[in-house]
C-alpha cells in the first residue's frame, strides 16, 4: 500500500512538471503614466496567419497559452492609442516569454469634418422664464441654423 501511494504520488509529480507549456504572457500599461490598459486587445501572429486574440484583464495583464515553438509577432491596441506591433518574438521548448508592453502617447485627430453645424444663437434662454410657442414650417424654415 505504501509503494502504491509513493507510485501515485511520484505520477502526480511528473505531471506537474512535464505539464509545462510555452506561453507568451505580459502587461499592457501607458507608457507615460504607468497605469494599466484594461481590455486592450492583443492579437498572436505567426507567419502572417492570426493564431489567437485575447483582451486584457482589469490590471492590463495578457496570456497566450500552449503555444508551439517558433516565431511569433504580437499586435496591440487600444482605443486612443497608436497601434503597436512586435515581431520576432522566439518561443522555444517549456518557456515563458515575458512581454510588457508600453503604449506610446494617445493618437491626435488631424482635420476632421464630421459636417456638425454650430449654432451662434443658443437654443435656451435660461433668462427667459415666458412659456413657449408654436411655429409653422414658415418659420422654422427662416431660423439662421
Amino acid at each position: 500500500m505504501k509503494h502504491l501511494l509513493l507510485l501515485m504520488a511520484a505520477l502526480l509529480l511528473s505531471q506537474f512538471i512535464f505539464a509545462q507549456s510555452q506561453s507568451i504572457q505580459g502587461k499592457i500599461y501607458d507608457e507615460k503614466t504607468g497605469e494599466t490598459l484594461p481590455f486592450a486587445n492583443v492579437v498572436l501572429i505567426k507567419d502572417n496567419i492570426q493564431i489567437a486574440g485575447t483582451t486584457t484583464d482589469f490590471d492590463g495583464i495578457y496570456s497566450f497559452t500552449e503555444l508551439k515553438p517558433g516565431i511569433y509577432n504580437v499586435e496591440v491596441n487600444y482605443v486612443g492609442y497608436s497601434n503597436y506591433r512586435i515581431e520576432g518574438i522566439q518561443v522555444s521548448s517549456s518557456e515563458t516569454v515575458p512581454l510588457d508592453v508600453g503604449m506610446s502617447e494617445p493618437a491626435q485627430i488631424i482635420g476632421c469634418d464630421f459636417g456638425f453645424r454650430y449654432y451662434t444663437t443658443p437654443l435656451v434662454d435660461h433668462d427667459d422664464t415666458s412659456t413657449g410657442n408654436t411655429m409653422d414650417s414658415r418659420e422654422i424654415s427662416r431660423m439662421p441654423f
